[in-house]
């Protein structure tokens, strides 16, 4: 177990912080499977996951993910709810592929959420995506036939979606490069179209949950002893834009009639974001429980 800080500042002269603890372990079952379960919580304030107009908000993550691999190698994160959420151990092996399931609450929309995310570690970088879904299983809330017909309630919402990479350097020190979308509530996400005709090509929100809609995409080194410092550019989702608009890796025929055409406004002027902080320190991470 272990507990991170940030502190942070943006260009609209907002400044933030966050407390985050985690605690889990890892089981090696034979030689190329480990199993990872994890508890994440994290208070946040004036930082992506709430409005404009700033706020408080908290996230209580549990994820459970198996990793396949062969060898040993550096330790990198295996990130889970968004870029600085992750399991409490790393990934040691020197090539290795993961998929999880994480169950999330977030204060701020007072929901719950599926996720799904999956990871690929080549020597000292990985790459990690994930994406959120109306049910689980989920390959990274992808491959879930007809989800989209049967949900009940606004996918897209929350911490929508992300991925980025991570690299071991030399010095023993983290570098990682991410993109991170929060979206408000979005009404009658699949049942709009079927109930009134699209009357614009953005979809319907109120007020408090448009202001939620937040992209940002940056650069994070975490040097040898944790500390950390971190930039990011705040502005719209083009990554969830190309998804609803081409339908991405989703079949078009899973999409409801006009969805796929339908994007969400974003209400943050573009900027950036400087944050600052402390994480424990891979090497220690691998002395966790295994």
């Amino acid at each position: 177990m272990g507990l991170s800080v940030t502190v942070s500042a943006d260009s609209d002269w907002r400044n933030g912080w966050s407390v985050g603890a985690y605690a889990g372990v890892a089981q090696r079952i034979g030689e190329n499977v480990d199993i990872h379960a994890t508890v994440n919580a994290t208070l946040y304030e004036n930082q992506q996951g709430v409005d404009r107009a700033s706020g408080r908000a908290f996230d209580i993550t549990a994820s459970l993910t198996a990793v396949v691999g062969k060898g040993e190698g550096s330790a990198l994160p295996i990130n889970t709810l968004n870029n600085y959420t992750t399991t409490a151990v790393p990934d040691t092996f020197d090539n290795s592929l993961a998929f999880g399931q994480l169950l999330t609450y977030n204060s701020t929309l007072n929901q719950t959420t599926i996720k799904g995310n999956v990871a690929m570690k080549v020597g000292d970088v990985s790459a990690w995506y994930s994406n959120d879904s109306s049910s689980s299983p989920s390959f990274a809330g992808f491959f879930i036939p007809g989800w989209a017909e049967s949900d009940v309630r606004s996918t897209d919402s929350g911490w929508t979606g992300g991925g980025g990479l991570n690299f071991s350097l030399p010095n023993g020190g983290l570098l990682q490069a991410y993109g991170e979308t929060f979206t408000g509530v979005a009404e009658r996400r699949f049942r709009q179209n079927a109930d009134t005709p699209w009357t614009s090509p953005f979809y319907t929100q109120g007020a408090g949950d448009y202001t939620l809609n937040r992209t940002d995409t940056g650069l994070r080194y975490t040097d040898p002893e944790g500390f950390q410092f971190s930039l990011s550019h705040i502005g719209p989702a083009h990554a969830q834009k190309y998804i609803h608009t081409n339908g991405g890796f989703i079949p078009k025929s899973l999409y409801d009639n006009g969805e796929q055409y339908h994007e969400f406004k974003h209400d943050w002027t573009p900027g950036l974001e400087l944050k600052s902080g402390y994480s424990p320190t891979w090497d220690n991470r691998q002395d966790h429980d295994r």
